[in-house]
């Protein structure tokens, strides 16, 4: 998976190949898909601001909500939190992540601080930026392509 993810990082950002930002999002599902940890958290966030596609809070929240599960009910998920708090609350799956956040502030700490938080109020979207430069190693530098 590491190796993919470093593929889409390098489409994603024009490191090294011409930019492909769609294609680095297929990758970033591909790896969402099969639960590796940085897919569930690239692909929401791609999908959140709006890299390889149009902003989709939606489907950021699909990805979000699996990362939240897949660490479970004992871990703060801020993701998850803000994208939440941006929406109405009138779909189906952010009733279901509304629920799990609760069910998790029944649970403990980082439950009970993930609904505070969601009672908060809006906030600003994450903005674009080349996140994903610091994944990458070796002993060349890395050029970006224009």
């Amino acid at each position: 998976p590491s190796g993919t993810l470093n593929l889409a990082t390098c489409l994603r950002d024009g490191i090294g190949v011409a930019p492909d930002q769609k294609r680095a999002l297929e990758l970033y599902e591909r790896l969402a898909e099969d639960r590796f940890y940085p897919g569930l958290k690239l692909a929401g966030y791609c999908r959140h601001v709006g890299i390889g596609c149009e902003p989709d809070r939606q489907e950021a929240l699909r990805w979000y909500f699996e990362l939240a599960k897949s660490a479970g009910k004992d871990v703060f998920s801020d993701d998850l939190v803000n994208c939440l708090r941006n929406m109405d609350g009138g779909s189906i799956i952010e009733k279901e992540a509304i629920n799990w956040i609760r069910e998790a502030a029944e649970l403990g700490l980082a439950g009970q601080n993930m609904l505070a938080k969601l009672a908060d109020g809006k906030t600003e979207d994450p903005a674009k930026h080349d996140a994903g430069v610091g994944w990458l190693s070796g002993s060349q530098p890395l050029r970006r392509m224009n």
